[in-house]
């Protein structure tokens, strides 16, 4: 992974080679799209644009560095986000504020109990 200021940080996703799925990506995400990553624990964990889209992998430039993502089999959801207006990033803020991690709850604490 690459990171580059401009465009976020770069992440590539491949589907696994031992999955029972199509060995093919499906023509989901188109270049330019905005997509919003979840893992089976936390809704939302990041957001980006997609860079490229090809038969086997896809890449993006995020708002978050995902290496940082704890646990040993890190599975990503990957999601077409269509969004209205400038609601987008508070959209992602919220859903980050209410969900079941430490870090959400200390933010919480902070945002709701003052």
């Amino acid at each position: 992974m690459d990171s580059q200021p401009s465009s976020g940080l770069i992440h590539t996703f491949a589907r696994r080679r031992d999955c029972d799925f199509t060995p093919k990506l499906p023509p989901i995400f188109s270049v330019g799209e905005t997509l919003l990553v979840s893992t089976d624990r936390e809704l939302v964990i990041s957001q980006g644009v997609v860079l490229e889209v090809s038969e086997r992998i896809l890449r993006v430039a995020l708002d978050r560095d995902l290496r940082l993502q704890q646990g040993e089999e890190r599975r990503f959801h990957l999601d077409r986000y269509e969004y209205q207006g400038s609601l987008s990033g508070s959209m992602v803020n919220l859903i980050r504020l209410m969900s079941l991690t430490p870090e959400a709850e200390r933010m919480r604490k902070i945002v709701i109990d003052r």
